[in-house]
């Protein structure tokens, strides 16, 4: 997502994403410093092409904007930031080659066909769906959707089974929301679903924080705290955010912190479920667990490339900035040592999560309950909360990559200290995504374990986050008073 008005003047964004026409949609953020009025925002074919062979361009008549393109969206196209016309400064890795697989489960199995493939992907801004299939029932066809809610017959696009084996360009544009179902009938004439894709990653987007190198204050803080890194090596590619952490980024998502497993063995279990395979070959190795002597994981970092011979890796330092560093560069009392290496994640876009817009009347269920809090108590909680949450990733836990380190300073104790009483004030929080690790006091404070989300062995929830298991719990609290 871009930032906007939030960013600092230090930052340098830039983003290409599709929107809903088809189309490019390019956004910027520089440093008002940098910014020139002779600068272009350049949109090019593959990154293989020279600074002057663009396909369009923008003037940048601010150090931030946005621009909506006329270049269809197709695989391999980038983003370049030039300044006077002349300079690259910054670009965007090419836009994503999605192809979208089947799904795993078969709802309704049939004796006689046999789909051994179903995919979809895109060019010039439509959806192309390719299908293998033996033996196809006459009525069966592939529809194309834009809800998992939509009913069968209620598809954007179809395409009978005289065109399964061929690839078919559809007049269905991109969009992050589409996916396939394979159709069949049984013998009542019943429409039935047999496969699906996966829904396609919603606002396929390239958003780069651009490599940037860090300011000597910067610089001597990251040598104080980690003594091993190699500051030749070290760039910032993503400034402080909590909105994910090194766990969730060693699998590739940006968009969901995900706590570190209380042992090692399920941490192996843990990364081997979605696709990282333990490994003890030096080329295969390509996530790096991380553990303290008294073997507790704290971290997860990645190989990102080679640069003069030398590997360098990335790590989300908590809620702090992602850098580039040397593979043992972090090393320290926070992280401890590199203990597991896996090889890289084989995940699917089934684990795409979405912010949850609460309805009126979950909130008015929340409400309800709160009018039942005396004044006294509400008016405590609040305070209590504000100087809680001002602590968060401040000092000793600036790098944590658990928000159970949170529950480590005296103005958590102070909040338990209020008791069960307070659970819909908290709940009322946990509303607002940005809120998400106070779930820790949700954690402790109910009673009913039964109203919980906190067990770790409970993978399809962890690997969605502590952003989705605090909706989760939310959900359940809610359910619970409706009944």
């Amino acid at each position: 997502m871009f930032m906007g008005d939030n960013l600092s003047r230090n930052q340098y964004i830039l983003e290409l994403s599709s929107n809903n026409a088809g189309s490019f949609l390019a956004k910027w953020e520089i440093p008002r410093t940098e910014w020139k009025s002779s600068d272009k925002i350049r949109i090019y074919e593959d990154a293989s092409k020279s600074i002057n062979d663009f396909l369009e361009e923008t003037a940048v008549i601010n150090n931030w904007g946005s621009h909506t393109f006329a270049t269809s969206v197709d695989p391999g196209v980038e983003l370049r930031y030039i300044q006077g016309g002349t300079t690259e400064l910054y670009r965007t890795s090419p836009f994503p080659k999605v192809v979208m697989g089947m799904t795993n489960d078969t709802y309704y199995p049939t004796a006689t066909t046999d789909i051994k493939s179903m995919q979809i992907t895109y060019k010039n801004g439509f959806m192309i769906v390719k299908a293998i299939v033996n033996n196809p029932q006459n009525n069966d066809f592939i529809g194309l959707y834009d809800s998992l809610l939509a009913t069968h017959d209620r598809y954007l696009y179809k395409i009978d089974k005289d065109s399964f084996d061929s690839e078919v360009t559809t007049n269905v544009q991109l969009s992050g929301r589409i996916f396939a179902r394979y159709i069949t009938t049984d013998s009542s004439l019943n429409l039935k679903m047999v496969r699906r894709t996966f829904q396609m990653a919603e606002n396929l987007s390239i958003h780069e924080k651009c490599d940037k190198d860090l300011s000597p204050d910067e610089k001597y803080t990251l040598l104080r705290q980690y003594p091993k890194i190699e500051l030749d090596l070290v760039k910032k590619t993503d400034n402080p955010t909590y909105e994910y952490n090194c766990i969730g980024w060693s699998l590739g998502f940006d968009d969901r912190w995900i706590n570190p497993l209380g042992s090692i063995p399920s941490m192996i279990e843990f990364y081997e479920i979605y696709g990282c395979k333990e490994t003890t070959t030096l080329d295969e190795q390509k996530i790096d667990l991380w553990a303290t002597v008294d073997l507790k994981p704290t971290h997860g970092s990645k190989f990102l490339k080679e640069e003069n011979f030398e590997a360098v890796w990335e790590s989300k330092l908590g809620a702090s900035e992602r850098i580039t560093h040397n593979r043992c560069g972090v090393e320290n009392g926070t992280y401890g040592v590199i203990v597991k290496s896996f090889t890289v994640p084989q995940l699917s876009n089934q684990y795409h999560r979405e912010k949850r817009e609460w309805s009126c009347f979950e909130l008015n269920i929340i409400d309800k309950e709160i009018k039942k809090i005396s004044l006294e108590l509400v008016h405590e909680f609040e305070v209590r909360f504000i100087k809680w949450k001002n602590t968060w990733f401040q000092g000793e836990t600036k790098y944590s990559s658990n928000t159970n380190d949170l529950k480590k300073v005296t103005e958590y104790q102070q909040l338990c200290e209020l008791g069960e009483e307070v659970i819909p004030l908290l709940i009322r929080k946990l509303c607002d995504e940005e809120n998400f690790p106070a779930l820790v006091l949700y954690d402790e404070l109910q009673g009913d374990n039964h109203l919980k989300l906190n067990n770790e062995e409970q993978f399809d929830i962890w690997i969605m986050g502590e952003q989705e298991r605090t909706v989760q719990s939310v959900v359940q609290w809610i359910n619970n008073k409706r009944t």
